[in-house]
Protein backbone atom coordinates (compact mmCIF):
# COMPACT_ATOMS: atom_id res chain seq x y z
CA UNK A 1 0.00 0.00 0.00
CA UNK A 2 1.44 3.37 -1.04
CA UNK A 3 2.26 5.90 1.69
CA UNK A 4 -0.15 8.51 0.35
CA UNK A 5 -3.01 6.00 0.25
CA UNK A 6 -2.27 4.87 3.81
CA UNK A 7 -2.23 8.52 4.91
CA UNK A 8 -5.64 9.07 3.31
CA UNK A 9 -7.07 5.93 4.96
CA UNK A 10 -5.79 6.90 8.41
CA UNK A 11 -7.15 10.44 8.10
CA UNK A 12 -10.56 9.11 7.06
CA UNK A 13 -10.69 6.57 9.91
CA UNK A 14 -9.77 9.29 12.41
CA UNK A 15 -12.78 11.33 11.34
CA UNK A 16 -15.30 8.50 11.87
CA UNK A 17 -15.78 8.83 15.68
CA UNK A 18 -16.90 12.45 15.24
CA UNK A 19 -16.36 15.30 17.71
CA UNK A 20 -17.66 13.31 20.70
CA UNK A 21 -15.19 10.47 20.18
CA UNK A 22 -17.75 7.76 19.49
CA UNK A 23 -20.32 7.30 16.77
CA UNK A 24 -22.55 4.60 15.30
CA UNK A 25 -21.49 4.12 11.69
CA UNK A 26 -23.50 1.04 10.71
CA UNK A 27 -25.72 -1.66 12.18
CA UNK A 28 -23.99 -2.98 15.34
CA UNK A 29 -20.87 -1.08 14.26
CA UNK A 30 -19.29 1.83 16.14
CA UNK A 31 -16.23 4.04 15.76
CA UNK A 32 -14.33 5.05 18.90
CA UNK A 33 -11.47 7.42 19.66
CA UNK A 34 -9.63 6.47 22.85
CA UNK A 35 -7.87 8.89 25.19
CA UNK A 36 -4.47 7.98 23.76
CA UNK A 37 -5.68 8.67 20.22
CA UNK A 38 -6.26 5.06 19.21
CA UNK A 39 -9.08 4.65 16.67
CA UNK A 40 -11.21 1.51 16.90
CA UNK A 41 -13.91 0.29 14.50
CA UNK A 42 -15.97 -2.12 16.58
CA UNK A 43 -18.47 -4.69 15.27
CA UNK A 44 -20.48 -6.09 18.17
CA UNK A 45 -17.67 -6.60 20.73
CA UNK A 46 -14.76 -6.98 18.30
CA UNK A 47 -12.38 -4.21 17.26
CA UNK A 48 -12.10 -5.24 13.62
CA UNK A 49 -9.92 -2.23 12.67
CA UNK A 50 -7.49 -0.52 15.02
CA UNK A 51 -5.29 2.49 14.26
CA UNK A 52 -2.65 2.98 16.97
CA UNK A 53 -1.27 6.41 17.98
CA UNK A 54 1.80 5.45 15.91
CA UNK A 55 -0.44 4.92 12.86
CA UNK A 56 -0.21 1.13 12.75
CA UNK A 57 -3.37 -0.32 11.19
CA UNK A 58 -4.34 -3.77 12.53
CA UNK A 59 -7.17 -5.94 11.21
CA UNK A 60 -8.98 -8.85 12.83
CA UNK A 61 -12.26 -10.75 12.58
CA UNK A 62 -12.11 -11.76 16.23
CA UNK A 63 -12.70 -15.31 15.06
CA UNK A 64 -15.91 -14.37 13.24
CA UNK A 65 -15.06 -14.61 9.55
CA UNK A 66 -18.63 -14.00 8.43
CA UNK A 67 -20.09 -12.10 5.49
CA UNK A 68 -21.05 -9.25 7.84
CA UNK A 69 -17.53 -8.92 9.24
CA UNK A 70 -16.06 -8.89 5.72
CA UNK A 71 -18.58 -6.26 4.64
CA UNK A 72 -17.76 -3.95 7.59
CA UNK A 73 -14.04 -4.29 6.95
CA UNK A 74 -14.44 -3.47 3.28
CA UNK A 75 -16.79 -0.56 3.92
CA UNK A 76 -14.32 1.12 6.26
CA UNK A 77 -11.03 0.28 4.57
CA UNK A 78 -11.86 2.06 1.32
CA UNK A 79 -11.12 1.22 -2.32
CA UNK A 80 -7.37 0.58 -1.96
CA UNK A 81 -7.81 -2.43 0.34
CA UNK A 82 -10.32 -5.18 -0.38
CA UNK A 83 -11.06 -8.47 1.34
CA UNK A 84 -12.53 -11.26 -0.75
CA UNK A 85 -13.40 -14.91 -0.24
CA UNK A 86 -12.49 -17.82 -2.49
CA UNK A 87 -12.75 -21.57 -1.82
CA UNK A 88 -13.64 -20.93 1.79
CA UNK A 89 -10.65 -18.64 2.52
CA UNK A 90 -10.29 -14.88 2.97
CA UNK A 91 -7.77 -12.90 0.92
CA UNK A 92 -6.67 -9.29 1.28
CA UNK A 93 -5.81 -7.17 -1.76
CA UNK A 94 -3.70 -4.07 -1.15
CA UNK A 95 -2.73 -1.51 -3.75
CA UNK A 96 0.86 -2.15 -4.84
CA UNK A 97 1.19 -5.49 -2.99
CA UNK A 98 0.63 -9.13 -3.87
CA UNK A 99 -2.62 -10.74 -2.74
CA UNK A 100 -2.26 -12.30 0.72
CA UNK A 101 -4.17 -14.77 2.85
CA UNK A 102 -6.06 -12.79 5.51
CA UNK A 103 -4.96 -13.45 9.09
CA UNK A 104 -6.41 -12.13 12.33
CA UNK A 105 -4.04 -9.57 13.81
CA UNK A 106 -2.37 -8.74 10.50
CA UNK A 107 -0.86 -5.27 10.07
CA UNK A 108 -1.54 -3.34 6.87
CA UNK A 109 1.58 -3.10 4.73
CA UNK A 110 3.68 -5.43 6.90
CA UNK A 111 2.13 -8.89 7.29
CA UNK A 112 3.38 -11.42 4.77
CA UNK A 113 0.49 -13.82 5.02
CA UNK A 114 0.55 -17.61 5.15
CA UNK A 115 0.24 -20.12 2.33
CA UNK A 116 -3.35 -20.73 1.26
CA UNK A 117 -2.39 -24.34 0.46
CA UNK A 118 -2.09 -25.14 4.17
CA UNK A 119 -5.37 -23.36 4.92
CA UNK A 120 -7.19 -25.35 2.25
CA UNK A 121 -5.74 -28.58 3.65
CA UNK A 122 -6.91 -27.56 7.12
CA UNK A 123 -10.46 -27.02 5.87
CA UNK A 124 -10.46 -30.54 4.46
CA UNK A 125 -9.18 -31.96 7.75
CA UNK A 126 -11.99 -30.14 9.58
CA UNK A 127 -14.58 -31.69 7.27
CA UNK A 128 -13.25 -35.19 7.94
CA UNK A 129 -13.00 -34.65 11.69
CA UNK A 130 -16.54 -33.23 11.91
CA UNK A 131 -17.93 -36.13 9.88
CA UNK A 132 -16.29 -38.75 12.13
CA UNK A 133 -17.28 -36.85 15.28
CA UNK A 134 -20.99 -36.78 14.41
CA UNK A 135 -20.85 -40.40 13.24
CA UNK A 136 -19.57 -41.42 16.70
CA UNK A 137 -22.37 -39.46 18.36
CA UNK A 138 -24.98 -41.06 16.11
CA UNK A 139 -23.55 -44.54 16.85
CA UNK A 140 -23.88 -43.96 20.60
CA UNK A 141 -20.11 -43.98 21.14
CA UNK A 142 -19.88 -40.59 22.84
CA UNK A 143 -20.55 -39.73 26.48
CA UNK A 144 -22.13 -36.51 27.72
CA UNK A 145 -19.81 -33.58 28.52
CA UNK A 146 -18.32 -33.98 31.99
CA UNK A 147 -15.38 -33.25 34.30
CA UNK A 148 -13.20 -35.68 32.38
CA UNK A 149 -13.32 -33.54 29.24
CA UNK A 150 -10.36 -31.50 28.02
CA UNK A 151 -9.84 -28.62 30.47
CA UNK A 152 -9.23 -26.02 27.75
CA UNK A 153 -12.40 -27.04 25.89
CA UNK A 154 -14.33 -26.52 29.14
CA UNK A 155 -12.78 -23.05 29.38
CA UNK A 156 -13.83 -21.98 25.88
CA UNK A 157 -13.50 -18.20 26.08
CA UNK A 158 -12.73 -17.14 22.50
CA UNK A 159 -15.09 -14.15 22.64
CA UNK A 160 -13.06 -10.92 22.98
CA UNK A 161 -9.84 -12.93 22.79
CA UNK A 162 -6.66 -11.35 21.43
CA UNK A 163 -5.16 -12.48 18.13
CA UNK A 164 -2.43 -14.36 20.02
CA UNK A 165 -5.02 -16.14 22.16
CA UNK A 166 -6.99 -17.10 19.06
CA UNK A 167 -3.85 -18.61 17.50
CA UNK A 168 -3.16 -20.60 20.67
CA UNK A 169 -6.73 -21.85 20.67
CA UNK A 170 -6.42 -22.92 17.04
CA UNK A 171 -3.29 -24.94 17.90
CA UNK A 172 -5.23 -26.60 20.73
CA UNK A 173 -8.11 -27.59 18.43
CA UNK A 174 -5.71 -28.94 15.82
CA UNK A 175 -4.05 -31.14 18.45
CA UNK A 176 -7.42 -32.83 19.08
CA UNK A 177 -7.88 -33.34 15.35
CA UNK A 178 -4.43 -34.94 14.97
CA UNK A 179 -5.02 -37.24 17.96
CA UNK A 180 -8.58 -38.16 16.98
CA UNK A 181 -9.74 -36.92 20.38
CA UNK A 182 -13.52 -36.39 20.13
CA UNK A 183 -14.17 -34.20 23.16
CA UNK A 184 -17.91 -34.12 24.04
CA UNK A 185 -17.61 -30.56 25.29
CA UNK A 186 -16.68 -29.37 21.81
CA UNK A 187 -20.17 -30.11 20.49
CA UNK A 188 -21.73 -28.48 23.54
CA UNK A 189 -19.70 -25.35 22.76
CA UNK A 190 -20.71 -25.50 19.11
CA UNK A 191 -24.44 -25.70 19.91
CA UNK A 192 -24.11 -22.67 22.19
CA UNK A 193 -21.94 -20.63 19.82
CA UNK A 194 -23.33 -21.26 16.34
CA UNK A 195 -26.98 -21.11 15.20
CA UNK A 196 -28.64 -24.40 16.23
CA UNK A 197 -32.30 -25.43 16.35
CA UNK A 198 -33.99 -26.78 19.47
CA UNK A 199 -34.54 -30.08 17.66
CA UNK A 200 -30.78 -30.43 17.13
CA UNK A 201 -30.18 -29.85 20.85
CA UNK A 202 -32.88 -32.39 21.83
CA UNK A 203 -31.38 -35.04 19.56
CA UNK A 204 -27.85 -34.47 20.90
CA UNK A 205 -29.02 -34.57 24.51
CA UNK A 206 -30.87 -37.85 23.90
CA UNK A 207 -27.63 -39.35 22.52
CA UNK A 208 -25.68 -38.12 25.53
CA UNK A 209 -28.35 -39.63 27.82
CA UNK A 210 -28.06 -42.96 25.92
CA UNK A 211 -31.75 -42.65 24.99
CA UNK A 212 -31.60 -42.05 21.22
CA UNK A 213 -35.09 -43.50 20.79
CA UNK A 214 -36.54 -40.54 22.70
CA UNK A 215 -36.37 -38.27 19.66
CA UNK A 216 -35.84 -40.92 16.98
CA UNK A 217 -38.84 -39.60 15.04
CA UNK A 218 -37.13 -36.19 14.77
CA UNK A 219 -33.58 -37.40 14.08
CA UNK A 220 -33.79 -37.78 10.31
CA UNK A 221 -30.84 -37.40 7.95
CA UNK A 222 -31.53 -33.68 7.72
CA UNK A 223 -30.94 -33.18 11.45
CA UNK A 224 -27.65 -35.11 11.39
CA UNK A 225 -26.45 -33.12 8.39
CA UNK A 226 -27.32 -29.86 10.15
CA UNK A 227 -25.47 -31.04 13.27
CA UNK A 228 -22.39 -31.84 11.21
CA UNK A 229 -22.62 -28.45 9.51
CA UNK A 230 -23.01 -26.64 12.85
CA UNK A 231 -20.02 -28.45 14.34
CA UNK A 232 -17.94 -27.90 11.20
CA UNK A 233 -18.67 -24.16 11.22
CA UNK A 234 -17.74 -23.98 14.90
CA UNK A 235 -14.37 -25.58 14.15
CA UNK A 236 -13.83 -23.21 11.24
CA UNK A 237 -14.44 -20.29 13.59
CA UNK A 238 -12.10 -21.64 16.27
CA UNK A 239 -9.38 -22.16 13.66
CA UNK A 240 -9.75 -18.71 12.15
CA UNK A 241 -11.33 -19.92 8.90
CA UNK A 242 -14.41 -18.37 7.24
CA UNK A 243 -17.59 -19.99 8.54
Amino acid sequence: MLAVEKRTLIDRLRELPGPRGHKKIDNNTYAYRDVDGTIRICLHKTDIITVSPHEVITLTSGGWKTATTKDRLNCNLGPCIRITQSKGLWYIHQEGRATQLFEDGMVIGKSRGKSDKKALQLREKVKQFAKKYIAKLQAGEMDAPGPGDCFLCCMDTTDNATSAQLRNWADHIQSHMREGYYVPRMLYNALNTMPASQVMKWVVQSCWDKQPEKFANLAGNGVWKELEKCFRRYLYRQLGLPT
